[in-house]
């Protein structure tokens, strides 16, 4: 079966796209690094915790200031790079399946945004479950292709990206490949700061503004139009979240 890593580069162009700035977006960044930084999974006693696509390391970095023991896996040069850079981290460069880590080793295994790029979800999740311990925690975030705004913008939705997400979730279907693996307790939370943006991008995606939330398109009238919308869309988002429709999910299991 071909593996994510060669399906796609993730480079810098890669993680350029995912970049906030300005006041707002880093405050959005910070906000939501804290609020998963403190979910239950991760009150306690720290102990081990591997982050697998670690992205810049951040988070990884913000659970290493609280205590725990952190590790991280990501594909990516690009990645190591920035991590490496971070405080109290062991990063290494591979996938989870060919590592052949320790059984029952830690506390809690994270992925977040990570799960719609594999396309062989069934056995990272067995992979992770195995080197969980008894009772640990599976922390995963991944888009809701059941949500209000996927259904509004189809296939201009946000998150539709076939040149890097093979494959999308919605809360039964992570349910069921979670069950399927053998861990328990599933629970889905709605309720994240994260992507709070894209029920407006994929209305304006669907009404053909594409070039507007790609950037392309930087007239004063247009950007105008996306700064009075914008609001409203997050608030609408949250709206969304409330009635179980959120555009992305927050999912914890056990072992």
């Amino acid at each position: 079966m071909e593996d994510w890593t060669a399906v796609n580069q993730y480079d810098e162009s890669y993680y350029s796209r995912g970049i906030q700035t300005g006041i707002v977006g880093r405050f959005v960044i910070s906000l939501s690094r804290f609020m998963q930084t403190t979910r239950k999974a991760f009150r306690g006693t720290p102990g081990w915790v591997l982050e697998i696509g670690f992205g810049d390391g951040s988070f990884l970095e913000a659970l290493a200031r609280k205590g725990w023991d952190a590790y991280g896996i990501d594909i990516s040069d690009e990645a190591l790079e920035m991590a490496r850079s971070k405080v109290g981290l062991s990063v290494m460069k591979g996938e989870l399946l060919d590592c052949g880590m320790e059984e029952s080793f830690f506390d809690v295994v994270v992925m977040r945004h990570v799960l719609e790029h594999i396309t062989n979800p069934g056995e990272t999740l067995v992979e992770i479950r195995r080197i969980l311990k008894q009772n640990g925690t599976v922390y995963i975030t991944v888009p809701n292709i059941d949500s209000i705004e996927a259904c509004i913008a189809g296939d201009k939705w946000f998150h539709h990206d076939p040149e890097y997400h093979v494959t999308e979730y919605s809360p039964v279907t992570i349910r069921n490949a979670l069950s399927m693996a053998g861990f328990k307790d599933a629970r889905i939370n709605h309720m994240l700061p994260e992507y709070r943006q894209t029920l407006t991008y994929s209305v304006l995606s669907r009404i053909g503004l594409d070039s507007v939330v790609s950037g392309r398109d930087v007239s004063l009238l247009k950007r105008l139009l996306v700064y009075i919308l914008l609001p409203l869309g997050v608030i609408a988002s949250y709206i969304c979240s409330l009635v179980g429709r959120g555009g992305t999910i927050e999912v914890t299991a056990r072992k």
